[in-house]
């Protein structure tokens, strides 16, 4: 779990295929169930990678450019 931007994000690892991806969720969160209680709001602001990554670092850096467009846009 990490900050950016006003953003929570949490990285995953699927242990099976052992490839990674992303969300974040406007807002600052320090907990899973913090989080999921965020995205359970009807007025929350989530995004989820459409892919899965080779390494944690590619995952980051794709939503960490999801958040980038997201406030250019603003």
């Amino acid at each position: 779990m990490a900050h950016y931007r006003g953003w929570t994000i949490v990285v995953s690892l699927d242990s099976i295929d052992e490839d990674w991806s992303a969300q974040a969720t406007q807002g600052l969160y320090f907990n899973l169930p913090q989080l999921i209680q965020a995205n359970s709001q009807a007025n929350a602001q989530h995004f989820i990678l459409g892919e899965w990554l080779a390494t944690k670092e590619e995952a980051f850096a794709a939503i960490i450019s999801k958040i980038d467009q997201f406030i250019a846009q603003g």
